[in-house]
Formats: structure tokens, sequence, C-alpha cells
């Protein structure tokens, strides 16, 4: 507004002054007001610039935010596979704990069947010791029976020659014919 309307408008309210008077005031007023219109728009201006640092600092936090929370969902996605891993490696190591515990039942029967045959070749041993004993014993057996066909043999021979003897006797014997 011009300072003309203004005192147009002030003049009239101040009664009991003179005009000049009032004019000076009314001029005075204004520029004390003007002054802290100057200095109001000057903290408004230096309040809209820390307002606009701070809206830029708060566009810088969230996009400081928006990449915290991009590399979160990142590690959360992460984290998802490797818990996924982490159950695949649970189960594979479930399976393989099952095959240790077939086998070692396997193993258990395998040992009870090497037992077993430890066993059976313990007795087979002693049935081994048995017979070479039975053997050693037939052997001397057979050589008193070799001895006794030989004594047998010498007795036949000896009998087969009075036999002879005989045969050439009854022979010279009248009507006695072998």
């Amino acid at each position: 507004m011009s300072r003309l309307f203004i005192l147009a408008l002030v003049i009239p309210t101040l009664s009991g002054c003179s005009v000049l008077r009032r004019v000076d005031m009314t001029i005075e007023r204004l520029d004390t007001m003007n002054t802290m219109l100057a200095e109001a728009s000057g903290q408004i201006a230096n309040s809209s610039r820390k307002l606009g640092e701070t809206q830029a600092s708060m566009i810088e936090a969230t996009r400081t935010i928006a990449d915290s929370s991009r590399k979160i969902g990142e590690t959360q996605a992460l984290m998802i596979e490797s818990n996924r891993l982490i159950a695949e490696s649970n189960r594979q190591l479930a399976l393989s704990i099952a095959n240790v515990v077939r086998s070692n039942a396997g193993m258990t029967t395998s040992n009870e069947n090497m037992a077993k045959t430890i066993e059976n070749v313990a007795q087979s041993n002693q049935k081994v010791d048995t017979t070479n004993e039975n053997m050693k014993s037939t052997l001397a057996q057979m050589v008193e029976m070799n001895k006794s066909m030989t004594r047998s043999n010498a007795l036949m021979n000896e009998m087969n020659e009075k036999l002879g003897v005989v045969t050439k006797v009854i022979q010279k014997i009248p009507g006695m014919k072998p």
C-alpha cells in the first residue's frame, strides 16, 4: 500500500494533534513497523532457509532410510535363502543319519554273523584237530594192519607151501585125488 493511502486512513483517527505531528507519528510508526516487518521477513527468510535445510536433511534421511530398507530387504532375502539352505542341509543330514543308523544296524548284523563265523571256524578247527587225531590213530592202526597183513601173507605162503606138500603127499596115496 502506498504511504498516502495509509496516511489517509490514519489521519482521521488521531484527534487532538496537529496534522503534521500526526503524520510524523504515523510515518514513525510505519517506519517502526517496516523495520519490524523487515526483521520478521529476515527471520522468516532465515526460518525458511533453515526449513529448507531441514527438508533437505529429511530428504537425505529418507533416501538413507530407503537405502537401508532396501538393504534390509536384500538381507532378509539372503536370510530366507540361507534358512532354506539350512533346512535342506538339515534334511540331508537327517537322511545321512538315517543311513548311518541303517548301516550301523547292518554292521551289528554283520558283526553278529562274523562272531558266529568265528565260532563256527573254532568248532571246525576243533573238528579238524579231532579228525587229525583220528587220522593219526587210523594211520597207526593201518601200520599195525600192514604188519598183520604181512604176517598173514607169510602165514598164507607157509600154508600154501604146506598145502603144496600135502597135495603132493595126497597124490602119492593111492585112491586119493586132490
